[in-house]
């Protein structure tokens, strides 16, 4: 434990934080192994990191943990991608909390996506800024066009509404991202400012798309 904290010193770390950050490995992650001292000094020297910019060690822990048992990643990987969720709000003008926030709410879509995960997820996150949804109801609006049924009946009320010409096909293929990005593309060319509108007509866009509520459109 010591050199684990001797090596994090630097960011300001005290004892208690390594401390935390050992007792989140042995805790969350199901791979942990006691005897591996040097891999466990470098995850719990980065987890202490993370949590000095906003990452407590047991959101850290349990991401590395999905990655590890979800994905197969090494558990050096799964830091690393851990980190770099963390750090990607600063592209998109968000806190590291609220990086990992998204992320556990983008996780069970995330192995669906492959290679294209991580763009996938930074997408939705940024949209989730630019739209003031979070991205768990992003989610859900995007699942209402994962099978052909569903996909058939919303496509067919948005272009009812909006006057567009959706594919079900199309959007069924889309990435989730894609998906809510065309719909948000679509419902502004159509009728301009969501706000300009009367309560039924936000309604109605608000149920073809999948949301309950119309506060939330």
């Amino acid at each position: 434990m010591f050199a684990t904290y001797r090596s994090s010193i630097a960011t300001g770390a005290s004892l208690k934080d390594v401390q935390a950050s050992l007792k989140g490995l042995a805790e969350n992650v199901s791979a942990f192994n006691q005897d591996n001292e040097k891999l466990n000094s470098n995850l719990a020297t980065t987890i202490t990191k993370l949590n000095r910019v906003g990452v407590d060690a047991t959101t850290s822990t349990k991401r590395i943990d999905f990655f590890n048992r979800a994905l197969g990643m090494t558990l050096e990987r799964s830091a690393d991608v851990t980190v770099e969720i963390a750090l990607m709000g600063q592209t998109i003008g968000k806190s590291t909390t609220q990086m990992m926030k998204d992320f556990e709410a983008f996780s069970k879509r995330f192995v669906l996506f492959g290679g294209t995960a991580m763009r996938t997820f930074k997408e939705m996150s940024a949209l989730a800024k630019a739209t003031g949804l979070e991205v768990s109801k992003l989610v859900s609006v995007s699942e209402k066009f994962d099978t052909f049924e569903s996909a058939a009946d919303h496509v067919a009320k948005l272009n009812s509404i909006l006057g567009t010409n959706l594919s079900t096909l199309q959007m069924i293929n889309m990435e989730d991202s894609k998906r809510i990005d065309v719909i948000r593309r679509q419902v502004k060319a159509s009728v301009g400012q969501f706000s300009s509108l009367n309560k039924y007509q936000k309604l109605y866009i608000a149920q073809a798309m999948g949301i309950d509520d119309v506060a939330e459109a």
